[in-house]
């Protein structure tokens, strides 16, 4: 009678199977799957976790930077954790982090931290930087700027300005704009973006000056450069004539206003801040944005502006209950440009909407 090769019986007797393999009654070795083995003559056993095998050989340590379950096979421990050979994965420490398959793990850098097993993360957001001294994150002066997780402010070079809190420079003699709008970082396509707003001021892409794209959702850093006389025909449009700065200004004004062409952009803008470096003054920027809430009732309080000689005065008060006819407006206008014009019919544009939801 002839018997198949592989099995370890011979008529009558019945012979353990060896180290790494396996029967049921009756049957024929066979190996142990991946992540078990056994003993010569015995059933087949998970490994312990941290161990492994592979099919028909001895359970073994899993190299350092990987582990397992009992009964699996090694994989790498995720970012965050650490393994020693045959050990399970472990949190890395706060302040402490690792690559996926770590033996150890490196500690976040200067203005990092991070939670124990998590990945390292800026300490503070752009525009602040991380003061190691007292332990807090402080926001950059005018004139400074700083992306998250600096540990400094850096001084804008010549020619360039930044408000307070910036993260990037802009060039003295534009109107820098912020622009935050509701699309993924990772989904944003910023030849789109600049596409759409080109269309609303009716500009060619060129003109727009995308200075930073950053994350949250995304934040566009921005100006408009002036057209050309070979940009502009006989029968452009007034919009297509302005300068850069003022189709800035009037898209803060649109914005402001609730204006309908802002609702025909492919995208939902979350907010909008516009800043000008104050000619008469290389240290002080003048802010324009809209107020977060509703105004209080006494009070209106007038934005920051040009406030020298050669400048704009912009005074405003409310009197609780009181009419229209009530309300007190000075406007002292002493320079003759643009820019200063076109802020000045804004700020009255801003000021009278305010007066008339009142």
């Amino acid at each position: 009678m002839l018997f198949r090769s592989d099995t370890t019986t011979v008529p009558g007797v019945c012979s353990p199977c060896p180290s790494g393999y396996s029967s049921i009654d009756g049957g024929i070795c066979a190996k142990c799957p991946v992540g078990y083995d056994s003993d010569a003559g015995g059933l087949c056993r998970p490994c312990a976790p941290g161990w492994s095998s592979v099919s028909g050989k001895l359970c073994a340590p899993c190299p350092a930077g990987f582990s397992s379950f009992a009964g699996g096979s090694c994989f790498a421990c995720p970012a965050g954790q650490f393994s020693y050979s045959g050990g399970n994965c472990t949190n890395c420490p706060s302040s402490f982090s690792s690559t996926q398959g770590s033996a150890g793990c490196y500690a976040c850098g200067f203005g990092q931290t991070s939670n124990a097993g998590g990945r390292c993360i800026d300490r503070c957001p752009d525009g602040q930087s991380w003061n190691q001294a007292f332990q807090l994150c402080v926001v950059c002066p005018v004139n400074t700027f700083a992306l998250s997780g600096s540990t400094s402010c850096t001084r804008c070079p010549y020619g360039h300005f930044a408000p307070d809190g910036g993260a990037i420079c802009f060039p003295q003699d534009r109107v820098g704009g912020v622009l935050r709008i509701d699309v993924p970082f990772t989904q944003v396509d910023e030849e789109q973006v600049v596409r759409a707003l080109a269309n609303l001021l009716d500009s060619e892409m060129s003109w727009f000056n995308v200075h930073m794209v950053r994350p949250g959702s995304t934040v566009f850093y921005f100006s408009i450069s002036d057209p050309s006389a070979a940009d502009l025909t006989a029968d452009a449009s007034a919009v297509r004539k302005l300068s850069g700065n003022e189709k800035m200004l009037l898209f803060y004004q649109w914005w402001v206003m609730g204006d309908s062409r802002i609702d025909d952009l492919p995208f939902d803008l979350l907010d909008l801040k516009e800043f000008a470096l104050d000619p008469t003054s290389a240290t002080n920027v003048i802010p324009l944005f809209a107020p977060s809430s509703a105004p209080p009732e006494a009070i209106i309080p007038p934005q920051i502006f040009f406030t020298s000689n050669r400048g704009l005065t912009l005074i405003s008060q409310v009197n609780v209950g009181a009419n229209p006819a009530e309300v007190q407006v000075a406007l002292q206008v002493g320079a003759s440009s643009k820019l200063v014009s076109s802020i000045v019919l804004l700020v009255a544009t801003m000021l009278l909407a305010v007066i008339l939801s009142m």
